[in-house]
């Protein structure tokens, strides 16, 4: 999934910084030319962009998902095995480890 979610950044900036958009704008602020512009190194800095991208689809998904919350709070006793808190831990993730705020929205507006 973060592989190609990090697409979307990708195509956001590709459609910004085109010249019919705010592109040429941009290259005059920055004092660049097309033919600066042009002798740029396109692979490594579209594979660089895209590896950006995908740690930033990475990290974007620890804020929007709270279920790996739990373990930080339980930390040292959840990784024990058989103890209390890794049995609370293996019993709110079968109940609600599928639980998203998306998925939560939908059950509160059918009730």
């Amino acid at each position: 999934m973060f592989f190609l979610t990090a697409f979307i950044p990708m195509i956001v900036r590709a459609v910004y910084y085109h010249p019919k958009v705010v592109g040429n704008a941009w290259m005059k602020t920055n004092g660049f030319t097309t033919e600066f512009i042009q002798k740029g190194n396109m692979p490594l800095i579209m594979g660089l962009s895209y590896v950006f991208a995908v740690m930033l689809s990475f990290f974007v998904s620890t804020l929007v998902i709270h279920q790996g919350a739990i373990m930080s709070v339980l930390y040292p006793e959840a990784m024990e095995q058989g103890s209390a808190a890794q049995a609370y831990i293996n019993d709110f993730m079968a109940n609600y480890g599928d639980y998203h705020r998306d998925s939560l929205m939908i059950l509160f507006m059918e009730s």
